[in-house]
């Protein structure tokens, strides 16, 4: 089992402008889910407040993704069109 710690040598990929960025969105999100929830409730506010915790899990996870390398096997014809000009 990995133990869990914490390197303050990561914090040196983070730039100041990137950092100050996510915390002005995150205190903005947080702000208008509060305003959300004095209007509809705050069922409706809660949702809104789990969108900054939501969003960057679901960027990251498609940027992720998006980097790894499209394996295609050479076996796998490309896609043929039914479509017959007339």
């Amino acid at each position: 089992m990995k133990k869990i710690g914490f390197n303050p040598a990561g914090l040196r990929e983070f730039k100041l402008h990137e950092v100050a960025l996510r915390f002005f969105f995150g205190g903005f999100s947080t702000v208008f889910a509060a305003l959300i929830a004095q209007r509809f409730g705050p069922v409706i506010g809660g949702l809104f407040l789990a969108f900054p915790a939501i969003f960057p899990a679901g960027a990251t996870l498609i940027v992720t993704r998006e980097k790894e390398p499209m394996e295609q096997s050479a076996d796998v014809s490309p896609p043929v069109s039914t479509h017959r000009e007339p």
